[in-house]
């Protein structure tokens, strides 16, 4: 019989940092999202703000993508929020 190893495999290095990147991204996105909503602003009215495309910010709240250094300090401002 075959001995059963406790060992979890996560991956590879590059799956592992792509894993710790979505989540990152996911996190910072539900940021974007809490302190929007509690300003009562609609994604159109932030967006217009930061300077983005409604498009981009949805897709910075949903964690689709990692938004930049500028990108943030540009909602950070928006927001009145710290980066």
């Amino acid at each position: 019989m075959a001995e059963r190893s406790n060992v979890v495999d996560l991956g590879s290095p590059r799956e592992k940092r792509e894993g710790a990147r979505g989540t990152l991204e996911a996190s910072i996105g539900r940021q974007v999202r809490n302190f929007r909503k509690a300003l009562d602003m609609t994604v159109t009215e932030l967006a217009k703000q930061a300077q983005l495309s409604p498009g981009m910010l949805s897709k910075i709240e949903n964690g689709l993508t990692s938004p930049s250094l500028t990108t943030l300090h540009a909602l950070s401002l928006a927001l009145n929020v710290p980066i």
